[in-house]
């Protein structure tokens, strides 16, 4: 999605006010509007995976290992958990994606109207390909 967004990008470089035309076409509104939904369901979904309970109330990693004995798997599920952490993916969703914090999200308007960065869907992309590489 957001090679397409960065091609229609690219076509109104020439003009002074790019981002305002951009914006003005109904393509533009909803390649930002998925990929920021897609982009928060993600960081949801992980964080419901990565929940680090003693006593696990949703169906995540934690969960699973209460019945499973795959020491090897637990471990580097652990290891992505870190990673998710290290990336503050889960203060994203805790700050700006489910809770909102008037001190932390900012203009709420913004949070819909522009693109989410792609060193941070990078970050995703990279935990859920370990996350398939692990489960292989």
């Amino acid at each position: 999605m957001l090679d397409i967004y960065d091609k229609s990008s690219d076509k109104c470089k020439e003009s002074a006010n790019k981002e305002c035309k951009l914006y003005n076409y109904h393509k533009t509104k909803c390649i930002i509007l998925h990929q920021v939904l897609y982009f928060q369901e993600v960081v949801i979904i992980l964080n419901t995976l990565f929940e680090n309970k003693k006593h696990p109330t949703e169906m995540s990693f934690s969960y699973y290992f209460t019945k499973s004995k795959n020491k090897d798997l637990k471990n580097e599920i652990n290891k992505i958990r870190d990673e998710y952490r290290t990336f503050y993916l889960n203060k994203f969703r805790n700050k700006l994606i489910s809770h909102k914090q008037t001190d932390s999200a900012g203009d709420p308007i913004a949070g819909f109207l522009n693109l989410v960065k792609r060193v941070y869907i990078e970050k995703v992309y990279s935990i859920i390909e370990k996350l398939k590489i692990s489960y292989r």
